[in-house]
């Protein structure tokens, strides 16, 4: 007869974690409402003591290096203790996982297959995670992150629309350790030289003759009538919406 509770779990709580994996695992459940059930399930069940946990640790390896999970019996109480010892992961342990995938696909390059869909789904949960949102392809940092640098404050100018090669690298610069992190693990990229220094002629191309204009009116009296038409000029909804669609290359419709 099967016992009705593992470690002071009741297996039928135990046996619903494991249907949230297996429904994430399938892409049935979206990873932010897998870890909210997870949680609000293990949140009523008691916390294992510092023995449990040792005897769970201790009866998982000797499942697995006696091979009992060869067998339907083994196999279903190695899969209870992984769901009693494994909440749903949180976006660092993801990025943890990431890693073990890498180093293995390196260890054993005849499993790419498998490996790489296993790193698919954990990309699609990163990517999925309401809290990431959208992402640019090449920097993987969330598109409403690097949206804060669609138009910066000129000095001289004032608002100035950028194209999207600036403002990736920009947003690359001053983000946190921690969006760096996330965005590397799931494949960003920096940008590279050749389309950086493409997007600064852009820009410079752009703003080169107001900017002239501009500064010479600090010391011309003469351009300082000029200057405030310019000035007028650029800071005009109608200039500044041709200056967005000049730069608007690469960019998402919604940052056009």
């Amino acid at each position: 007869m099967e016992a009705n509770t593992l470690f002071g779990w009741p297996v039928e709580s135990i046996d619903k974690l494991r249907a949230l994996r297996q429904q994430a695992n399938e892409g049935l459940l979206p990873i932010a409402e897998w870890r909210s059930q997870d949680k609000a399930l293990r949140e009523r069940l008691p916390a294992l003591s510092e023995d449990e946990q040792k005897l769970l640790d201790q009866l998982s390896m000797d499942i697995i290096t006696t091979r009992a999970y060869r067998n339907e019996r083994g196999e279903l109480l190695l899969s209870r203790l992984h769901a009693i010892e494994h909440p749903a992961p949180d976006n660092a342990k993801l990025r943890e996982e990431l890693t073990q995938l890498a180093a293995l696909a390196q260890k054993h390059p005849e499993d790419q297959e498998v490996l790489g869909r296993e790193r698919a789904r954990i990309v699609g949960w990163l990517l999925g995670d309401s809290n990431e949102g959208d992402r640019d392809p090449l920097t993987m940092l969330p598109w409403s992150y690097i949206a804060r640098f669609r138009t910066v404050d000129d000095p001289v100018l004032g608002l100035v629309p950028q194209p999207l090669t600036t403002a990736r690298k920009v947003a690359i610069e001053q983000a946190t350790a921690e969006q760096r992190a996330d965005a590397q693990a799931v494949g960003g990229q920096r940008v590279e030289p050749l389309a950086e220094a493409s997007a600064g002629l852009t820009l410079h191309s752009l703003t080169r003759f107001p900017k002239l204009v501009l500064e010479s009116a600090a010391s011309d009296n003469e351009a300082r009538e000029p200057a405030q038409t310019v000035r007028a000029l650029w800071a005009s909804p109608a200039i500044q919406q041709l200056l967005r669609q000049e730069t608007s290359g690469g960019w998402p419709p919604e940052f056009h």
